[in-house]
C-alpha cells in the first residue's frame, strides 16, 4: 500500500511543500523565493491568506467524476491538476485550498489535523456543489462566467470576484 505524506500539499501551487501545526496555528513551509514573490515572509494559513476551501469527499469525489463537474469544478479551482483522480486514504483528507492571493493548493491533513482546521476555518468551507437560488448548481454558474470570459465578455479580475462569490 503506497504510504501517503501527511500535512503536505500534493497539487496545485505549493506542491510538495509540508504543511506544519504549531501551538494550533496553520502553516505551509514555502520555499523562500515563492514567500518573495507573495510578498511575504511566511505562509501562514488563517482567515487573511484562505479565500475558502473544499474537503473532497468520497461523494463529492465521485460526483466530480460525473462529467461536467468534474471537468469544470476542479479544473476552475485547479487548472489541470484538477484533471486528476485523487482517491481518499483511509485516515488522510484531501482539501482544496483557494488562498486569497489567487493561488489554489491540495493538501492533505491527518484525520485529527482536519478537525482542527475544520473547527478554526468552518466559516470558510465550501460546497463547490451547493445550489444557487435559481436551482443551478454552483458549477453550472461557474461554467457559464467562464464561458463569458473565455469570449472576452468579462475581465479575469470579474471572473475571480464572481468566483469567490459562488464559491
Amino acid at each position: 500500500m503506497d504510504k501517503i505524506k501527511k500535512n503536505k500539499v500534493i497539487a496545485g501551487d505549493f506542491v510538495d511543500c509540508p504543511i506544519i501545526i504549531t501551538f494550533g496555528i496553520f502553516g505551509v513551509v514555502v520555499p523562500k523565493k515563492d514567500l518573495q514573490e507573495l510578498g511575504l515572509k511566511a505562509l501562514s494559513i488563517d482567515e487573511t491568506t484562505i479565500a475558502a476551501y473544499e474537503l473532497l469527499t468520497p461523494a463529492r469525489l465521485e460526483e466530480a467524476v460525473n462529467g461536467i463537474a468534474r471537468g469544470l469544478v476542479t479544473t476552475t479551482l485547479l487548472g489541470p491538476i484538477g484533471l486528476l483522480g485523487f482517491k481518499r486514504k483511509k485516515g488522510v483528507n484531501q482539501i482544496i485550498i483557494n488562498w486569497a492571493f489567487e493561488k489554489q493548493s491540495l493538501i492533505t491533513l491527518t484525520d485529527k489535523d482536519f478537525a482542527k482546521f475544520r473547527a478554526k476555518f468552518k466559516d470558510l468551507e465550501v460546497n463547490a456543489t451547493k445550489v444557487v437560488e435559481n436551482n443551478s448548481s454552483t458549477a453550472d454558474e461557474l461554467l457559464k462566467f467562464k464561458q463569458l470570459l473565455d469570449a472576452g465578455a468579462i475581465s479575469q479580475d470579474e471572473f475571480d470576484k464572481k468566483k469567490r462569490e459562488l464559491l
